[in-house]
């Protein structure tokens, strides 16, 4: 098995079929998909069972809703070589694994993450997009980031590192590729293409001033201020944003 996709999921039954579809589709196909599941309590493992027939899933109960918990978790019972960590409300194009496997092949990848489109037509969600892939291509070397939704890791490395830090709510991405390129001296690549189809579901949900802010309060407190976080600072389940 060449990929294992992990995806922490709570309450997406709006969602996650979307991204099992695009899965499904791919011109690329050796790769498992795990969904690890916080004991969602509406119909999302009715939406994810009825895929288990066409590919590849396995089902993982966590006792914990943590997204670094339920993403761990996942990777233990990954079979793939390389691990690929997506948000279940992320989308990709039906080519995304097999350019992602050719830039593997060609250049014997350690870590990568790639550019984000916005789910959406709106101009300023397109503008977010654009500072946001310009500043992850740019500080690459000197403050290495990615999104959580959005991270292309071997699995050896993975383990290596003990992967994401179940006590950070927020920040948990930036932390494990920091740790990986700084302080593991792996290459990290950022590939502009393939992108992902990234989620303002938050954004249209809470305000974009309003989450702009909170974003950049969070990561002050948590990256310059280095104060620990509760959980309930960062939210994660589509039952609070859609």
């Amino acid at each position: 098995m060449k990929y294992s996709v992990v995806i922490p999921c709570l309450n997406e039954e709006k969602r996650i079929g979307i991204l099992l579809d695009n899965l499904l589709n791919q011109t690329y196909k050796d790769f498992e998909v795990i969904i690890v599941d916080g004991k969602s309590e509406d119909n999302t493992l009715n939406v994810i069972n009825k895929f288990t027939n066409l590919m590849q899933i396995k089902i993982v109960n966590s006792k914990k809703r943590n997204v670094s918990w339920q993403r761990n978790l996942g990777a233990k019972y990954a079979n793939g070589k390389n691990l690929v960590f997506f948000d279940a409300d992320v989308q990709i194009k039906n080519d995304f694994f097999e350019k992602i496997n050719k830039y593997f092949e060609d250049k014997q990848l350690q870590l990568a993450t790639t550019w984000i489109e916005p789910d959406s037509n709106s101009r300023f969600d397109k503008f977010v997009c654009f500072c946001s892939n310009k500043y992850v291509s740019m500080s690459k070397n000197f403050d290495p980031n990615a999104y959580g939704s959005n991270i292309i890791i071997k699995k050896e490395i993975f383990d290596q590192v003990n992967g994401f830090k179940i006590d950070m709510p927020y920040g948990e991405d930036k932390d494990l590729v920091y740790r990986v390129v700084k302080k593991n001296n792996y290459k990290y690549y950022v590939f502009k293409n393939p992108k992902i189809f990234w989620s303002f579901r938050r954004f249209r949900k809470k305000g974009y001033l309003n989450t702009i802010k909170n974003y950049l309060s969070l990561y002050f407190k948590v990256h310059i201020q280095h104060i620990k976080l509760h959980r309930a600072d960062y939210l994660m389940g589509g039952h609070f944003f859609d």
